[in-house]
Parts: C-alpha cells; structure tokens; sequence
C-alpha cells in the first residue's frame, strides 16, 4: 500500500463559478454549469463543503458505473489483492420513502438488488429474495447505510458534512487524477491518524468520485493495512428513469423465490448444544498431529480460523490470553485453520507476528462440513466427555468472558 501525502492548497475561493446538475454529455459525467468549470479553490474548507453540497443537493436521479478494489496487506508478510468489481446503479429520489428516500437498483453479473419503496429484490445466483418493506422495514434500514448500495455521491457528501457538523478533523490535502478528471483531495482525519478516508472531488462538476479508506490495525509486531477503493465512472444524472427499471421484472432470470422472513436472516445453524462433537485429526504446524478423541477427560476449545479473514485475527488474539491463563493439562485451545497453506502462506510468521503462541491445525475444511463451519470465525467448546458445551458463529466483544465462564464451571 502506499499513502501519497500532497501539498495543501491555498487558492482563492473566490474563482468558484456556480454549478447546476443538467443532463448533457460529457467524457465521463453529463452535467452542465452555469460557467466555465475551475480548478483552482481555496483553502477554505466550510466553503468547499458548501459548494459540495450545493452540487449534491440538485441530483434527483441519475446512473453510474461504480468500480471498487480491496488491498489487505500484512506489513512483512503478503499482500491479498482482490480484483475490480464493476457494478450499474441507478437511482431516483423519493422523498415520501422514509426508508431509504430512493429507487434504487444495483446490478452485477452475480447479484442484483432492486427497492422500489414497495419492496427490496435481491437475486443473487440466480436465488431471488423478496422483502417486504411495511413487514420488515428495519431489514430495509440495513441497506441504507452502504455506499455500495446508496447513491455514491450522496453518501460521500453526507460523510462530509457529518464529519464538518461534529467538528471532526477535515482538510483540503492536494490532487488527484481519476480517469482523466482532476480533483481535490479532501481528508477526513488527521493526516497523522494511521486510519482515515479521502474523497476525490472533481475541480468541474464538484461531484465526489471517488473514495479512499484506510483502515491500519497494530499488535504487537503484526501491521494489518487495509485499502478499500470506490469510484464512479460513465456519470448520467437527473436523468428520467422509467418505473419499470426499478420492478422485480427487471431482474435477469432466477430458478428459485423466496420471501424474507426473520427465519431466513438467522445465521446457519451450528452443532447443537450437548451433542457429540465429530472426531478429527489434522496435522499442526509443528509437523505434529492433533486428533480429537486423544484430549479425552479435557475442556476443548476449538477456533476456525484463516488468515484474510480479520475478524479471526481478534478472535485469535482474545483466545491467546485465555490459553496462557490454564493448565494446559485441563483445557486445550486450537486454532483450525481451513483454507490457507502452511509453507506458501507462513502461517508460523503470522501468528509468530500476533504472538499467538497457541497450537493451531490446517486442512480444516476437511472437518468444516462436520462441525457446519461454512463461515469464521466459529468457535467450539467441548467437554470432558467429547459433548459440545458452546458455540458461536462469528466474532464476539464478549468472548473472553463468555468463555472463561464456561470453563471455570466445568473444571
């Protein structure tokens, strides 16, 4: 990952020419202003953030293109780069939907989602899910927090103006190129702060573009940087949207409907309580092996794990300090890793850097199926006689506590 800090501009606001959304052809927008557009602003940043708004507040509809990437790298480790996605979007103000305040439909090969006020369609592969918004509105409200689904530039003009109305750090930080548009580059954060996220404005349309954030966590000798990039391309705005391109016939085809229910949206269903946990045995990174049925008369807690994954990563590091706190004559910890290869992917540096000094298995997915393990983290709790005490899908604040408890109890 690299971070470009550029120098802060100081330009006079005063050469900013008005701006009004219309609907004409340009290389990468349709808009129109009222005068020439400029690249030159002032450091003043309540008047870009005005200007911002201005801009934004004058869409009602519009489409775009909308690309993002993801880079996870794990400082003196590897690097996870997970390629482009493109979706279409389009939208339509709705100002009586007091859910979401939009039409909105987003489209990939893969997933399509659909809300029209009335209901959300989601066909993702070729499985239709329908929510009926006056049944279910808070699973509507869900969705109205995602830039991936809200209208971009909305969404991006609504972080700024919050981070300005609760006097959070915000500037002005240089320029940036997107697809061939010059920008401003404006930072909410500190430029010190290790995390932070940067909207590229464009210098013509002042439309927001693109965003950048950055998400840096450190422990002990491990840094995880994450990167997550989103900008717009192929920009058509107040546009007229016909209803019909936000109805359930303009989903691609599907084999199988359902209708949302709060039954369909509960996580899968792990192991149940007080059953046999399944015997395995699976080789650790010491070249040793670990087989269940061997930890007999023993407290068995079980971590599915792998390393993109950084939910498991906090998990992992909350169960280390459970594992130095017991006898390892009572309770035995392992972690389960199911995807990732020991040598190419140096598990033993990753977890060295974490400082995880707990035992840990690989060629987990041999076992997910068994254990319903589909997802990580799931953690298992097994008792003295091989019965499943605890699970839990998912990482938890609560954990730590959650699990000594049970421990303490079955001693």
């Amino acid at each position: 990952m690299k971070v470009f800090f550029l120098t802060l501009l100081s330009i006079a606001f005063s050469s900013i020419c008005k701006c009004q959304v219309k609907s004409v052809e340009h290389k990468m927008y349709e808009y129109k202003t009222s005068g020439s557009g400029v690249d030159t602003i002032g450091g003043n940043i309540t008047g870009i953030l005005e200007k911002i708004n201005e801009t934004v507040s004058n869409i009602h509809s519009g489409e775009y293109k909308l690309h993002d990437t993801y880079v996870l790298l794990n400082v003196g480790e590897d690097t996870t780069i997970r390629k482009e996605n493109i979706s279409y979007h389009l939208f339509e103000r709705v100002s009586a939907d007091t859910l979401i305040g939009y039409n909105i439909a987003c489209l990939t090969p893969d997933n399509e989602q659909i809300y029209n006020g009335t209901s959300l369609y989601e066909n993702a592969y070729k499985k239709l899910t329908v929510v009926d918004a006056a049944k279910f509105p808070a699973q509507i409200k869900r969705y109205s927090s995602s830039m991936a689904f809200m209208p971009f530039m909305q969404e991006a003009n609504n972080m700024m103006q919050n981070y300005k109305t609760h006097n959070n750090p915000i500037a002005l930080i240089g320029y940036e190129v997107v697809e061939g548009e010059k920008c401003l580059k404006v930072q909410l954060g500190k430029t010190t702060d290790p995390s932070y996220v940067q909207y590229c404005i464009s210098t013509v349309s002042y439309l927001p573009i693109k965003s950048t954030i950055i998400l840096t966590h450190i422990n002990n000798n491990a840094i995880r940087i994450q990167t997550f990039n989103d900008w717009v391309t192929d920009v058509k705005l107040n546009t007229e949207i016909g209803d019909d391109r936000f109805s359930k016939s303009a989903l691609s085809a599907y084999n199988k409907e359902e209708h949302f229910t709060e039954e369909i949206d509960r996580p899968s269903k792990l192991l149940p309580l007080g059953s046999i946990a399944p015997d395995w045995q699976l080789p650790t990174l010491n070249n040793k092996s670990i087989k269940l049925s061997k930890l007999a008369n023993k407290i068995v807690i079980m971590d599915f794990w792998f390393k993109a994954c950084v939910p498991c990563q906090q998990q992992m590091i909350d169960l280390e300090k459970l594992y130095t706190r017991y006898d390892k004559s009572d309770v035995v910890f392992v972690g389960v890793n199911t995807v990732d290869d020991p040598i190419k992917d140096k598990l033993n540096l990753f977890l060295s850097n974490r400082k995880i000094t707990m035992p840990s298995v690989y060629n987990g997915k041999k076992i997910e199926s068994l254990y319903r393990a589909y997802s990580c983290p799931v953690l298992y709790i097994i008792n003295k006689d091989g019965k499943i005490l605890y699970s839990q899908d998912g990482f938890s604040e609560t954990m730590v506590n959650d699990v000594s408890k049970i421990i303490e109890q079955h001693l």
